[in-house]
């Protein structure tokens, strides 16, 4: 029986591999967060939306995103993709829910 391989995302110079086995805390955390945004006291205009899903796949969507929205998020991205990099040079060694960053390419 051939062995089932890790998901793995290779673009740009950078090869991460995912453990994708569901935890249902985390899941139950992620539904919260889909309610409290729906719900939540300040007006949103637009939303930008990217997650991994239990098979490995990125799905993006964005919401009624008018190109001054682009703008904000493109800037909000950038100062994302600082703090997930820091987060992963950081993070222990692979393990459950946990992604071994092996590089990542440097920021624009």
């Amino acid at each position: 029986m051939a062995q089932k391989q890790k998901p793995r995302s290779e673009k740009a110079g950078q090869v991460v591999e995912f453990d994708l086995t569901p935890n249902a805390e985390r899941v139950a955390t992620i539904n919260r967060w889909y309610v409290e945004q729906g719900t939540a006291a300040e007006q949103h205009v637009c939303l930008l939306n990217i997650a991994i899903t239990a098979d490995g796949r990125l799905v993006s969507r964005g919401i009624g995103i008018e190109p001054e929205h682009a703008l904000a998020l493109l800037a909000e991205i950038d100062a994302v993709r600082d703090q997930l990099a820091a987060f992963a040079y950081k993070a222990p060694g692979p393990g459950p829910h946990s992604a071994k960053v092996i590089a990542l390419p440097a920021n624009r």
